[in-house]
């Protein structure tokens, strides 16, 4: 549920980020059988069952939160003077995305060649706007890696003024620092600076890069 297996978990992670985990857990585990009432059986049926629908909801409202923290909310369309908002395009808000992106003539390239995808998170703070696609990815492999490979061709579209950001979530953003030529990573890492070194206005960031790169902007 935090981005590691349990075999990452048992030999991999250090003391102070394993208790990390298990604080956490404990919190989001409390809230949510408090949503929905403590059972032992069903609760934990209908959790696996909607596991990687629950990871895309976390990822949602992380991302909210994220917004609320410097007070960025929701696009009201009855207050069409606003200059500070963000949308989810990808949540509901795809409409309202393009109109944006039409009146402010931002090309979104990206959506042309991946079948129309909308991105996780669109913000406009004053003249900045900034295009988010955000993954959890626990480790490569399989169906993981057609996810990294997209997470890395978002960095590869730019326009000025236009902040595109990669955000991934997951201790796999670790491997990505060090890894051996030999490993898929390696490459994928290569691709990541090519593509930033081409778009100065582009980040690729895990949590606490994004948390640094909102609290610049």
């Amino acid at each position: 549920i935090y981005d590691v297996t349990d075999y990452m978990y048992l030999s991999q992670l250090t003391l102070q980020e394993k208790e990390y985990i298990i604080k956490n857990y404990i919190e989001d585990m409390q809230n949510m059988y408090k949503k929905y009432g403590y059972s032992n059986i069903v609760f934990q049926v209908l959790t696996d069952s909607y596991s990687h629908k629950r990871k895309s909801v976390m990822g949602v409202e992380k991302l909210k939160k994220s917004c609320d923290k410097y007070d960025i909310t929701r696009y009201n369309p009855d207050d069409s003077s606003n200059k500070v908002f963000y949308l989810l395009p990808d949540n509901g808000d795809k409409k309202i995305f393009k109109k944006i992106l039409q009146q402010n003539n931002i090309q979104f390239e990206f959506a042309k060649e991946h079948q129309g995808k909308m991105p996780d998170l669109f913000i406009r703070y004053n003249d900045k706007f900034i295009i988010v696609e955000h993954k959890r990815i626990k480790e490569s492999g399989g169906g993981q890696d057609k996810q990294i490979t997209e997470i890395i061709e978002f960095i590869a579209h730019g326009e000025r003024e236009v902040f595109y950001i990669s955000y991934l979530d997951g201790i796999l953003f670790n491997y990505l620092k060090e890894p051996r030529e030999t490993n898929k990573l390696y490459r994928d890492k290569v691709a990541i600076q090519e593509n930033l070194s081409k778009n100065p206005y582009n980040y690729f960031v895990n949590e606490y890069g994004f948390t640094e790169f909102m609290n610049e902007i």
